[in-house]
């Protein structure tokens, strides 16, 4: 969060949802029960540190090495939705 932070000039921070939360949400728009509790496990299991390390398949597969986190954020940052994008998409969302 920090890096990305950086690139983007802003103060970020990670709040863990709770997983029976985001699966009641998910659910809440339409997602089958099966499928929300496979997408929270997903996103539980890429805070786990096996894939901390790198390795050669980014240059196996493309041809070229693979760029850094902040490299990529960098090519990216207008991508990136700005902070009122995100208030009114939260707005949004408390008045469903």
């Amino acid at each position: 969060m920090a890096l990305l932070g950086e690139v983007l000039w802003r103060d970020l921070r990670y709040v863990e949802a709770d997983p029976t939360g985001m699966v009641a949400q998910m659910v809440s728009y339409g997602m089958p029960e099966e499928q929300a509790q496979a997408v929270t496990e997903l996103f539980r299991s890429t805070m786990e540190p096996y894939n901390s390390e790198p390795t050669g398949d980014v240059t196996v597969v493309t041809g070229r090495p693979a760029r850094s986190f902040t490299a990529w954020a960098k090519a990216h940052r207008a991508e990136f939705p700005t902070p009122d994008a995100v208030q009114d998409a939260a707005a949004i969302e408390e008045s469903r």
